[in-house]
């Protein structure tokens, strides 16, 4: 009886051992390469360092994921190189090591730049992902003119939570994702419906 408790035990740990190693917190790299060569004003640009941080860190704090790689290296998607752009996003805003193929302990890598944007006061873009389809390369751009439009004294923790937002979009929470996805929505729609109508929901 005692052996056939510890047999159960052990299953038990094995299992949740198991489901850890399915699902790990996210690793994050925020590449501010651009930033650093584009923000003149050391002020500005060490609330935007910091701001970029708090917002990586709250998300691996939050996100757990299925690890398909060890390690990330820009290099091994040949097609992000063709031609100078890439969906917008500029290859010289790119930390040169990784241009030359160095490996991240990351499973998303974001690029940062600052520069004058006239739609919007972000831009987004996932750039590549991986075979399970989860965003594993993206950037977002910061409107130049965001840190003057936020009231003194609140700089760090407002700039911070515009970071976290943009970050999720990168992580794929977009609305091209949603618009594209219409038969999903549309068989989870009548899904829905048809669990109302059955009294299941």
């Amino acid at each position: 009886m005692l052996t056939l408790i510890y047999a159960h035990l052990y299953i038990f740990l094995m299992l949740i051992q198991f489901s850890y190693q399915i699902f790990e917190p996210i690793r994050i790299y925020v590449d501010e390469s651009h930033l650093k060569n584009e923000v003149f004003d050391r002020a500005i640009l060490n609330d935007y360092l910091y701001a970029l941080n708090k917002a990586k860190n709250t998300l691996q704090k939050l996100i757990n994921v299925e690890r398909e790689q060890n390690k990330i290296k820009i290099t091994d998607y040949p097609d992000f190189f063709v031609g100078e752009y890439y969906e917008e996003f500029r290859l010289s805003a790119i930390n040169n090591s990784l241009l030359a193929g160095a490996e991240i302990d990351a499973d998303l890598v974001i690029f940062v730049r600052q520069k004058v944007t006239t739609d919007c006061n972000e831009k987004v873009g996932v750039l590549k992902r991986n075979s399970i389809n989860r965003p594993i390369i993206g950037y977002i751009t910061i409107d130049s003119s965001l840190y003057g439009k936020i009231q003194e004294g609140y700089k760090n923790e407002i700039l911070s939570t515009v970071f976290l937002h943009q970050f999720t979009h990168v992580l794929g929470f977009l609305k091209s994702e949603i618009i594209n996805n219409k038969e999903l929505l549309t068989l989870r729609k009548i899904n829905i419906t048809n669990r109302i109508s059955n009294g299941k929901a």
